[in-house]
């Protein structure tokens, strides 16, 4: 898997090229928290991973976030911000599995086992480095 983390490196925005995907994330999606989490907050206090690279984790998550539409739903808590700059595209994620992909405004509903299943995946990311990535992004500088 081409994921590169965050904390890896001195690379600058300007050293390397944008992320396929920035995933913030705060997991178990149950887990209550002392703040509030929102799309604004996200960035600082959850976990966060850049895939640099195209792979195919990218789409797996683009389809799960939008398998499910629904017309209304309140969004809560974030608990998942995807951020797919290149594309343009921004998903939101709460705890209760509302998701709202932002520009369009759209929104769509995680069923359990799914917000189960994604939970799973995010926890596998944790603490993964790719060091073909980090070496070509260090090489740049």
């Amino acid at each position: 898997m081409l994921v590169l983390t965050a904390m890896v490196g001195n690379v600058t925005a300007a050293d390397s090229p944008e992320p396929e995907m920035r995933l913030y994330y705060i997991i178990p999606f149950d887990v209550e928290t002392y703040v509030g989490i929102t799309e604004h907050n996200i960035e600082e206090e959850g976990r966060t991973v850049q895939f640099m690279f195209k792979n195919p984790f990218v789409q797996e998550v683009v389809r799960l976030l939008e398998a499910h539409p629904v017309t209304t739903s309140h969004l809560g808590w974030i608990r998942v911000k995807a951020d797919l700059r290149p594309r343009g595209d921004v998903y939101l994620v709460d705890r209760d599995g509302v998701v709202l992909k932002k520009g369009s405004n759209t929104t769509f509903r995680l069923t359990r086992d799914e917000i189960k299943d994604l939970e799973g995946k995010l926890r596998n990311l944790i603490g993964v480095v790719d060091m073909e990535a980090y070496k070509y992004l260090r090489e740049r500088k």
